[in-house]
């Protein structure tokens, strides 16, 4: 794969946008990225033409389409999804990814799909020599830092990894001010880091790195991170965001592919969160409830 991420020119949201022309306008309306978003995906993967392609997150399976618009005349190239989700979880009547079927059916050859799995559970099945990676799951810290250490031994050097949704916080209200995992994530990789020229934030709610020797040598960094608190301290306990089941594959995956030392590290930081969440009283969790449902009435009568 061509190994120039900083230097596309003109910036892939740009030439993007052509292809996109290919989906249903419902699609997009039905999207969990904005269009700049969807045309920044869309770009990088007509520039790099990746042969084999991960999605973590499907939801209803509009990216899943977009990244199948993009790679469908790509020889050889093939889409693995993966989501936690067995059901579309805005409705539990339809499967995750239940878009694909329905709007690009042509595609369903070129994707396979593992549904009610965490990427620990089925990246050994997957397989080495992972082009591009799409991230783009719960955005609570610890899910996407752990999702990325889970496939970064099966990724080649000189894939592309593109994050969503890593300004969130920055937005007020509710889950979004808690959900800086993917912004967390991007800031602890080394790597170069790219994002679209146009913004509608403070900063881009999307970005991409390249994987280099250097990400690998200072992975510490990113293992550093997970000692930050999981979860959200004023809703579910992390042990139900990230529960044995998930931990015990998980620390079995690092032992594996990092070593010993990663894994005693990742097995401190679970440790840790205990430590930390039963410090929390149940008075403190009484009143940050409290003044979330405050600064929701607030907001209802500003409207």
């Amino acid at each position: 794969m061509n190994a120039a991420l900083l230097k596309l020119d003109p910036p892939p949201e740009s030439y993007g946008k052509a292809l996109m022309h290919n989906v249903s306008d419902s699609v997009g309306k039905l999207s969990e990225m904005h269009e700049v978003e969807r045309a920044f995906v869309t770009g990088l993967l007509m520039h790099y033409k990746p042969q084999k392609v991960l999605e973590l997150g499907v939801s209803a399976g509009a990216g899943t389409i977009t990244i199948l618009n993009a790679i469908k005349d790509v020889e050889g190239a093939h889409l693995y999804s993966v989501d936690l989700f067995e059901k579309y979880y805005r409705d539990q009547s339809k499967s995750s990814g239940w878009m694909v079927g329905e709007y690009i059916p042509e595609c369903n050859g070129l994707w396979t799909a593992f549904l009610g799995k965490d990427i620990s559970e089925v990246i050994d099945e997957i397989g080495n020599g992972i082009d591009f990676l799409v991230l783009d799951t719960a955005h609570v810290h610890p899910v996407e830092t752990l999702n990325f250490l889970c496939v970064l031994p099966f990724l080649n050097d000189g894939a592309i990894v593109v994050l969503h949704d890593v300004s969130l916080f920055l937005k007020k209200g509710g889950f979004k001010t808690a959900s800086y995992a993917c912004g967390l994530l991007l800031s602890s990789v080394t790597a170069d880091i790219l994002m679209p020229v146009e913004k509608y934030a403070p900063y881009a709610n999307i970005g991409a790195f390249q994987i280099t020797g250097d990400t690998r040598k200072y992975i510490k960094n990113v293992f550093m991170s997970l000692f930050f608190p999981w979860g959200r301290l004023y809703a579910k306990p992390w042990r139900e965001l990230v529960p044995q089941a998930v931990i015990t594959p998980v620390a079995d995956l690092f032992g594996r592919y990092y070593g010993d030392e990663y894994q005693a590290l990742f097995l401190d930081s679970v440790k840790a969160q205990d430590d930390l969440y039963s410090e929390i009283s149940f008075l403190s969790y009484v009143g940050i409830l409290i003044g979330e449902f405050l600064r929701s009435i607030v907001k209802l009568f500003r409207k």
